[in-house]
């Protein structure tokens, strides 16, 4: 086996240097036909690679490579150079009839005649059998979602044949597709993804180098796919908004979410903004609830982000899909130039909000402090205490809460229509530390609290 790994879309993938490649002898077939399927990357994009090859003896080989189909009757040649990223290929290719009902023979990755391979192969499924199309399809769906590699013009399907991405009813968002899910059958537990080149990094739980060290949590069955235009975010346009409001965007995506309990699962959004137009730090993730792409106010989001870093990488967290169980969410980036254009419609939510509310689990009358636009607050009784501090800040703020008894917690962030755009929990601690940026100046109000 090769003994250098590299990653594809945050999953292991193996490093097939030039002229190194993998036998798997003595493979033991019931039938005449034959179903590959490879995900790989050349690294070199001018020669022709070999992928795969199977040969019973000298006279009776199949195999593919980067630009042919290779069979007994000769070959077909299907492309005249090699794609640029990740691809999902898969390939049903039969001998003749022979005498035998079963026949053995070798599997060769990475080799074939007088090609080699340079690059990543990342998984290798072999069927000795003709494989139907549905379940060709669920395989494939499993590999894209997998190593973030878009599968066009076609469905995408769990294993149990749901379908978590319906191409004939939005095929203009076919493009740059990418996913979470988990699907135990294919052994599918993708908790975070790279989407358009790498640009764009969704997940849940909180970022991490590798899927495996994402500790998130996904339910089985759920999955959140999502897809962009042939744009990909490349230009800006004017979004008009029914009120009148003409807002800079970029990006036109579609979410669709699938499962139970999908619609309350936590996501993070990193989002590579350099090259846009302005200040990075003023482009909103806007969501349009309806999915129509029209951006009613009615069912219109947005969410401020927590910060920006000095590469012009947008961060975004607890972002809830499809909160209003429609099953779809379109998005975008639209850039605000003052907070008082979305607070003056009450349109915030997520990311930030003028208003604070703390909820503890024990009684507390305590009446806090007003500021106009400053988060400040430190109340304490009956050992009981929580903090809220720096005092005066600049957005960025940090929550410690203190319990005599070992307790549950949850912090709501709320604007001032009662809208929650932020939650964040914790479980059986005595002490708690939470952190936290608003981007909209406003008051910290404390309310009564419930057990």
């Amino acid at each position: 086996m090769p003994d250098s790994y590299t990653r594809m879309n945050f999953n292991k993938s193996f490093s097939f240097p030039e002229a190194e490649y993998l036998t798997i002898p003595g493979f033991q077939f019931n039938s005449k036909t034959l179903t590959v399927m490879i995900v790989y990357q050349t690294r070199d994009t001018l020669n022709e690679q070999a992928l795969w090859s199977v040969s019973l003896d000298s006279n009776n080989k199949i195999g593919l490579t980067s630009q042919r189909i290779l069979n007994e009757s000769g070959e077909i040649k299907y492309s005249d150079t090699n794609k640029i990223g990740g691809i999902v290929n898969s390939l049903k290719q039969s001998w003749k009839e022979f005498a035998s009902t079963t026949f053995v023979g070798d599997i060769i990755v990475g080799f074939n005649d007088s090609l080699s391979y340079d690059g990543m192969i990342a998984e290798l499924i072999v069927f000795n059998n003709d494989v139907p199309d549905t379940v060709l399809i669920q395989y494939m769906s499993y590999l894209a979602v997998k190593y973030g590699i878009s599968l066009y013009r076609t469905d995408y399907l769990s294993s149990t044949k749901v379908k978590i991405w319906d191409y004939a009813a939005h095929p203009e968002y076919s493009f740059h597709i990418a996913g979470l899910g988990r699907d135990s059958v294919p052994g599918l537990n993708q908790r975070q993804s790279y989407a358009m080149e790498e640009r764009m990094v969704m997940g849940v739980g909180s970022y991490a180098l590798t899927n495996e060290d994402n500790v998130g949590v996904i339910s089985e069955g759920n999955f959140l796919i999502w897809g962009c235009d042939s744009g990909a975010l490349r230009e800006s346009k004017v979004q008009f908004m029914e009120d009148g409001m003409e807002l800079t965007v970029y990006g036109n995506c579609l979410m669709e979410v699938t499962g139970q309990t999908a619609y309350s699962q936590r996501v993070f959004m990193q989002m590579d903004a350099s090259g846009w137009q302005g200040d990075s730090s003023r482009y909103y993730l806007m969501i349009d609830r309806s999915g129509s792409g029209n951006y009613p106010l009615s069912e219109t989001e947005f969410y401020a982000p927590d910060y920006v870093d000095t590469n012009g990488i947008l961060y975004y967290s607890e972002i809830y899909w499809d909160s209003d169980l429609s099953g779809t969410d379109v998005f975008c980036f639209a850039y605000i130039e003052a907070d008082s254009l979305i607070v003056d419609r009450n349109l915030v939510s997520g990311g930030g909000g003028p208003v604070i509310s703390l909820s503890t689990p024990t009684s507390n009358e305590g009446k806090g402090n007003l500021e106009s636009e400053h988060v400040n607050a430190n109340e304490q009784n009956s050992g009981n205490s929580y903090s809220l501090y720096p005092n005066p800040n600049q957005g960025t703020f940090k929550l410690t809460i203190h319990y005599v008894k070992v307790a549950d917690v949850t912090v709501k962030i709320l604007t001032s229509e009662g809208k929650t755009v932020r939650v964040m929990k914790g479980k059986e601690q005595q002490d708690y530390e939470f952190e936290g940026h608003l981007s909209v100046k406003g008051h910290y109000l404390r309310t009564r609290a419930s057990k």
